[in-house]
């Protein structure tokens, strides 16, 4: 009777284990996405980036880093600036009169697993949405969850692979 129990409860652990790294696995994960049935890739990207202030500093300016060689990868001109602020790039070709705006927004940061304070987990969440104007509608709309060791930094890449391929391929 003793070795069923232990065997049960060792099954049990190794399931809720499993459970358990499933949820702590990092990345990006997508909650949700809407892409309008007549979205074409646009030519002009105007960036603007929102969320708390303090993820401007040293998350947006480390993606901007990673999404320059993507956006010139598929020949898209783009600038770059945070909410309320000016253009702070703007890429040689970059015309402003056929321009899209997309919005990407930061915010929801929540400790998920502490680690005994080491490689410490933390969850984000990051949504985006494109649009031709202020005044349109979304062609596109997309969220996700971000989860990384420490911050959201050390997922910059995964970040900006997941914004090129929601935005740069049709």
């Amino acid at each position: 009777m003793k070795a069923i129990t232990t065997i049960i409860y060792f099954f049990t652990l190794i399931s809720a284990q499993q459970l358990s790294s499933q949820n702590l696995e990092l990345g990006v994960n997508e909650i949700n996405s809407y892409k309008n049935e007549n979205y074409v890739v646009p030519n002009n990207i105007e960036f603007i980036f929102s969320g708390n202030p303090r993820y401007i500093k040293y998350f947006f300016s480390d993606f901007e880093e990673k999404i320059k060689p993507l956006c010139r990868k598929y020949n898209i001109e783009f600038s770059l600036k945070y909410l309320d602020e000016k253009v702070h790039f703007t890429s040689l070709n970059y015309n402003t009169t056929n321009s899209y705006i997309v919005r990407l927004h930061i915010d929801r940061s929540e400790v998920i697993a502490e680690n005994s304070g080491h490689n410490r987990i933390i969850k984000f969440v990051f949504s985006g949405q494109v649009k031709k104007n202020e005044e349109d509608t979304s062609v596109l709309d997309f969220t996700s969850i971000v989860k990384g060791i420490h911050d959201i930094t050390n997922q910059n890449q995964a970040v900006a692979d997941y914004v090129a391929e929601k935005i740069m391929k049709n």
